[in-house]
């Protein structure tokens, strides 16, 4: 991350953003976003990116200018192709752990079969 993107006041072990610009707050964000996804935290990566997302389209909403309309408009391409991206990364785990569920539960009547491993001299 950019150390200028924001700056942080250090109090015990907590820190707190403090000062930053709604564009600057986006883009922190968006890279919490990326980092949740680059660690296979879908759920948060698709979260953090839809609440940039919503705040965009208020933002736009409330845009008067032709300049913050444009800026917005390609803040939200740019929010909306990401929030593509980590629900079709979200759906593929999901379709992964589905497969390996449904595997497991495919080889129960085998397993079931099978005499449980115990030592000859279990009592």
């Amino acid at each position: 991350m950019i150390p200028a993107l924001y700056s942080v006041l250090k109090l015990g072990n907590v820190s707190w953003m403090k000062d930053v610009s709604q564009e600057e707050r986006w883009m922190i964000w968006m890279a919490q976003a990326r980092e949740f996804s680059a660690k296979e935290n879908f759920h948060e990566a698709l979260g953090r990116a839809s609440l940039v997302m919503d705040e965009v389209e208020n933002a736009l909403r409330i845009a008067d200018t032709d300049r913050q309309i444009k800026r917005h408009k390609a803040t939200l391409a740019r929010v909306s192709r990401r929030v593509d991206q980590y629900r079709g990364q979200l759906e593929a785990w999901n379709a992964a752990i589905k497969k390996r569920y449904d595997a497991y539960v495919a080889q129960a009547d085998d397993e079931m079969k099978r005499p449980l491993p115990l030592d000859p001299d279990f009592r």
